[in-house]
């Protein structure tokens, strides 16, 4: 009983984990599907809306890029890179910026095609 909850100390048990994942993974979906339909609005709006719309689908998938980040160190396999703060705030960051990268690629395919 005592191991168990020394395990529980030092990272989680995978059963632990996962219970602790699927919230993200429902966030991570709902925040990519905001970027999109923020994304689609902007490509079929414009002025004050467009502006709207491109920096709600930036912030979003933004958000959806740091919650990748922050999900690696909860899945099973990856135990080797858990329990470091720095390390979820590295990958964090990464998945930021991969976010906001791909949100304004999506963004400028979109606008090509108006």
């Amino acid at each position: 009983m005592q191991a168990e909850h020394h395990s529980a100390k030092a990272g989680g048990t995978i059963r632990e984990k996962e219970g602790a994942a699927i919230p993200f993974a429902f966030s991570l979906v709902g925040f990519a599907l905001a970027a999109l339909v923020a994304s689609l609005v902007a490509a079929k709006s414009s002025g004050l809306i467009q502006a709207a719309a491109k920096t709600l689908a930036i912030i979003f998938a933004s958000l959806a890029g740091a919650l990748v980040g922050f999900c690696i160190p909860l899945i099973p396999v990856a135990d080797g890179i858990s329990g470091s703060a720095l390390t979820a705030g590295i990958l964090g960051t990464i998945g930021t910026i991969g976010g906001m990268t791909l949100a304004e690629n999506l963004l400028d395919r979109l606008e090509q095609r108006r």
